[in-house]
């Protein structure tokens, strides 16, 4: 995926990659901009204290 859109002629803005990257691009398509927000940090959270 990374070669391809390296290599593409007319590359889009964003790709997703990634297991989770699927999922936050339909929430994001979904919730309001500051629940994406809350949703991401909270699941952040356990990672940074």
């Amino acid at each position: 995926m990374i070669a391809k859109a390296v290599t593409a002629g007319r590359p889009r803005t964003r790709y997703t990659i990634g297991r989770d990257a699927a999922l936050i691009t339909r929430l994001a398509r979904m919730l309001p901009d500051r629940m994406l927000d809350r949703v991401l940090a909270a699941g952040l959270r356990p990672h940074y204290a």
